[in-house]
């Protein structure tokens, strides 16, 4: 916000979405550049020229600036001339013989101008006071020149649009002051008017490129108007959050003492008196010395328009030193603003003289300029100051940097740009996240109100689409654009409603198919994707947004983007159709044999009414079972039969280890149950070559890996075996022919 007395920068703040970052830009003085999109401020130069050779040391550099709705510099107004961002000259909407001196050789303050866009189109306004040459010699008439901009594609175009010449061609006394009222989408002036009668205010409408008068005078007159006599525009500035137009005047006999009145906006360019007065006062005085000797000299406000600012002199100080002093605009009655008001002290004595301009800026600190020559341009006139944190509630934070910068000679001359409403507008919040998982708001201006409350503009939020938090956080259940207002109470009365359009950025969130089973030869495509641009990794390395899988296994897929990362895990069993396992079998009695089949995810019914996979026949029979899964049935069957056996064991004569695959080892057969065998074999000079006590692993007639003659080879074999007499034991020898 910019609220600066006499062409104060301001607020309006309404329901309609807000072009915020406007004035993050400022060109002044001899084509000087602060750049508030960089923190702190970077500093630059630009075009500049003088209105003539002749006016070097006197031109005033009134400038205006314009940016768009991301920060970055569009157009300039300097020193009666337009610019491009670039610095590049733009032909027309100039006056012949541009003069910012009036007869007597005051200087117009160089904020009477500024920017505004077009309610109902992308044209923009620019107005701008000057002082007529008529026949070679400067008027004291000022007039306001209105000049339309657009940007055609590829250029900017300026044309003249009207000039207001005040009541009877009499001319502006004070300055006027701006208003833009977003809620009739009006542009409308406040002229202070000078006539034989006195002084008329008058309320000028700027519609569709025209100035309009209105018939209803807003009754500012009733007032004393003669206010500060080097700046009297400074002592009017209009307040956006309470909507509401101050102004200041002397009041009690002899005129001694300055007070503060305000005016609310009923809308269409119609003001009320408020009852409330705000008598200025010295802090740290009583009595009439703390009213008497009080003399205004420049005012601004903080960013969040709670704490108004002024640069003051005293009447009996005849050295003119300024003082610094805050108030409270919020203040509940007169009592309470008095009590409010404190002074900020000064380390470094500055006369009045010295300071021709100081206006809150972008980044919440209060800038000025220190000048060595007034009324004519220096060397000297290079330096800037700030007041650092004069926001901050607790006094002992604010403190005055007198050496911000120090630029070339002569630059610094004769005070900062002016910006309308919607340029100076800070936004109503700032998005700390603006992630729909986690949207955070922080409130601009959380020391004004005594109490908020947020609509989210979710209506599928339920009560959630409410808070009264000052730095709430919402989760919205999808991304896109939502209208977020925030309603400002101050002790029991709703004193406005702020907003603005947010776009609420997508978080991603993945959600994988449940746990599938597939059949062989089947697949499944796994989809991640987020409906925005999103970075994909699987775990098989692929980074699409889709995969196809087939085979058995878990797969996992990360969904990333600024606003974070989802995760998410898929299993997935493959699956063959049941197949027949089943083989006619013969088995002695006495065995135990098991009927197993198997298949994935299967269910069975054997005949015997069984379920499980495996069976136990306990007779000779014909047994089959159906087996079931997702990907087939089919029924198996095998024919048991089940005899009484023998211990029997079938020992060869001979065999042939020659390598041509046909009776290669000397393999014992039985069909005995609970067999347990020792086998062993003998040369024929009774030396020991072999030792068996598995049937599964036969002699190959090898001897230390080295192949043995042919011949006769002794064998003992002992053994326990269990026929239907049950368990026997035998010990039996006898030969082997080894053949090659």
């Amino acid at each position: 916000m910019k609220l600066r007395l006499a062409f104060i920068g301001f607020l309006i703040l309404c329901q309609a979405a807000v072009a915020q970052n406007r004035s993050n830009v400022w060109v002044f003085g001899r084509g000087n550049v602060m750049d508030f999109n960089f923190d702190p401020p970077a500093l630059s130069t630009t075009s500049w020229a003088p209105t003539s050779q002749a006016n070097l040391l006197l031109d005033a550099n009134a400038s205006n600036t314009w940016c768009d709705a991301n920060g970055s510099l569009q157009l300039y107004f300097l020193n009666g001339k337009y610019y491009d961002g670039n610095g590049t000259l733009i032909p027309g909407g100039q006056v012949s013989g541009y003069s910012l001196r009036d007869c007597m050789g005051e200087l117009i303050p160089v904020h009477a101008g500024g920017f505004m866009q077009s309610y109902s189109s992308d044209t923009i306004y620019h107005y701008f006071i000057y002082h007529p040459i008529i026949g070679g010699a400067i008027t004291c008439a000022k007039y306001i020149r209105l000049n339309k901009i657009y940007f055609n594609g590829n250029s900017w175009s300026i044309t003249f649009s009207d000039d207001y010449h005040g009541i009877n061609d009499l001319g502006l006394i004070g300055f006027p002051t701006l208003i833009e009222d977003d809620i009739d989408h009006k542009h409308f002036l406040i002229v202070s008017n000078y006539t034989y009668n006195g002084n008329d205010n008058t309320v000028v409408v700027i519609n569709n490129g025209e100035f309009e008068t209105l018939n209803n005078n807003w009754p500012y007159s009733q007032m004393d108007v003669e206010l500060d006599s080097v700046y009297p525009s400074r002592g009017m500035f209009y307040h956006p959050l309470l909507n509401k137009l101050f102004g200041w005047r002397h009041y009690n006999a002899p005129r001694r003492r300055w007070g503060f009145w305000s005016w609310t906006n009923q809308g269409s360019g119609n003001f009320t008196l408020d009852s409330v007065f705000f008598p200025a006062v010295i802090p740290g005085l009583t009595g009439s010395a703390a009213l008497e000797n009080f003399r205004l000299h420049m005012t601004t406000t903080s960013l969040d328009g709670r704490y108004m600012f002024c640069f003051s002199r005293l009447s009996n100080d005849p050295m003119q030193y300024i003082h610094c002093f805050r108030y409270d605009l919020l203040s509940e009655d007169s009592l309470d603003f008095v009590n409010k008001a404190v002074e900020i002290p000064m380390d470094t004595l500055l006369r009045i003289f010295e300071l021709t301009d100081f206006q809150i800026a972008p980044d919440g600190n209060i800038y000025f300029q220190i000048l060595e020559q007034r009324f004519q341009n220096d060397p000297g006139n290079r330096r800037i100051g700030r007041i650092v944190n004069p926001g901050d509630p607790d006094t002992s934070n604010i403190y005055f940097d007198y050496h911000f910068a120090t630029l070339a000679p002569y630059s610094v001359y004769h005070s900062f740009p002016y910006f309308s409403s919607k340029q100076a507008l800070p936004p109503p919040f700032k998005l700390l996240s603006d992630c729909s998982d986690s949207v955070s708001f922080d409130f601009t201006y959380k020391n004004v109100p005594d109490s908020v409350w947020w609509d989210f503009g979710d209506t599928t939020l339920g009560p959630l689409n409410h808070s009264t938090d000052k730095e709430p956080m919402v989760h919205y259940t999808s991304f896109g654009k939502r209208y977020v207002s925030v309603e400002m109470w101050l002790r029991g009365d709703s004193i406005n409603r702020v907003g603005d359009t947010i776009d609420v950025q997508p978080s991603p969130h993945v959600s994988l198919p449940n746990d599938t089973l597939l059949c062989s030869g089947e697949s499944i495509l796994l989809g991640a994707s987020q409906g925005f641009h999103a970075d994909y990794l699987w775990s098989t390395g692929s980074t699409d947004s889709t995969l196809t899988v087939s085979q058995s296994g878990e797969y996992w897929v990360e969904v990333q983007n600024f606003c974070g990362t989802s995760r998410d895990t898929f299993n997935l069993v493959v699956i063959d159709p049941p197949q027949p396992v089943l083989r006619d079998t013969t088995l002695c009695d006495e065995w135990t044999y098991v009927m197993r089949v198997f298949a994935d995810s299967a269910d069975y019914l054997w005949n015997t009414g069984d379920t499980s996979p495996s069976i136990v026949p306990q007779s000779s029979s014909n047994y089959w079972v159906q087996i079931s899964n997702p990907c087939g049935e089919i029924v198996d069957e095998a024919d048991i039969e089940i005899r009484r056996c023998m211990c029997n064991v079938w020992i060869p004569s001979a065999f042939t280890p020659n390598g041509d695959g046909v009776n290669e080892t000397f393999e014992i057969k039985v069909d005995c149950r609970d067999f347990d065998f020792t086998l062993d074999i003998f040369n024929r000079w009774g030396e020991h070559i072999y030792r068996q006590t598995d049937l599964n692993k036969p002699w190959d007639g090898r001897y230390n890996g080295e192949a043995l003659p042919r011949g006769i080879y002794t064998y003992r074999i002992q053994y326990w075996g269990r026929d239907e007499q049950g368990l026997r034991w035998k010990d039996e020898t006898g030969t082997i022919n080894l053949l090659q």
